[in-house]
């Protein structure tokens, strides 16, 4: 069964989240095939010399648009160049630091009920963001997957990140380092795998979505949609 991955990444001037992403998920990912599509929009930085030092290490196109379109219109445009059955809808500024695709991918490949796959994804340390050491280092966690709260003053239900406010107390209360995955409405375009026949009838994203909703743009869909 072919099990490759395209992994669509956006990019504008991020040259310097786009080294951090490439070189750890190279150092980490185990599966195979997969290619990356970088949707460069006009960058003006040394983009190109990132990819290019990464080019050896795999499959990589750089398709540099010229100019800063919309998130949902390079999505589609990137799921157009896609070659392989899965799509992973990345942000550049994802740190990998687990062999997190080849359970992603054994997910969906298992389970035809279940329309995307997302991961834990975590805030930085505060060290890390001040760049500079700290006796109290609380690591929250970013996301957990997505809810819809209703929101009385705009009459609708809002879409939300499940939230951790720490790392350490979210993985001490876990039973198990190895439990099923969790069931979710919907998880983040940040980290976004779904299957490339299931975004094609759903029509690819809206075109008219803006980049304040790309988070949101991806809901889970089963075979009941």
């Amino acid at each position: 069964m072919n099990t490759g991955v395209s992994i669509i990444i956006l990019s504008h001037n991020g040259a310097h989240h786009l080294e951090k992403l490439l070189s750890t998920f190279f150092s980490v990912n185990t599966h195979a095939p997969v290619e990356l599509i970088i949707i460069d929009h006009g960058s003006t930085d040394n983009t190109g010399d990132v990819v290019a030092k990464y080019a050896g290490r795999g499959f990589i196109r750089h398709v540099n648009w010229g100019e800063n379109y919309s998130f949902a219109r390079s999505c589609n445009q990137g799921v157009a160049e896609a070659r392989h059955p899965y799509l992973l809808f990345m942000n550049n500024d994802i740190i990998y630091t687990q062999d997190v695709l080849p359970k992603a991918v054994n997910i969906l490949d298992e389970s035809k009920t279940t329309g995307a796959v997302g991961v834990r994804l975590d805030d930085p340390p505060p060290s890390a963001i001040n760049n500079q050491q700290s006796t109290i280092d609380n690591q929250s966690v970013q996301h957990l997957g997505i809810h819809f709260l209703w929101n009385d003053r705009r009459g609708y239900y809002h879409p939300c990140q499940i939230r951790h406010p720490s790392l350490d107390e979210y993985l001490s209360s876990l039973t198990s380092d190895h439990r099923p995955p969790t069931s979710v409405i919907a998880v983040t375009a940040a980290f976004l795998l779904c299957r490339k026949t299931d975004f094609e009838a759903l029509k690819g994203s809206a075109k008219n979505i803006t980049m304040a909703w790309r988070t949101w743009i991806f809901a889970s869909a089963s075979d009941e949609t």
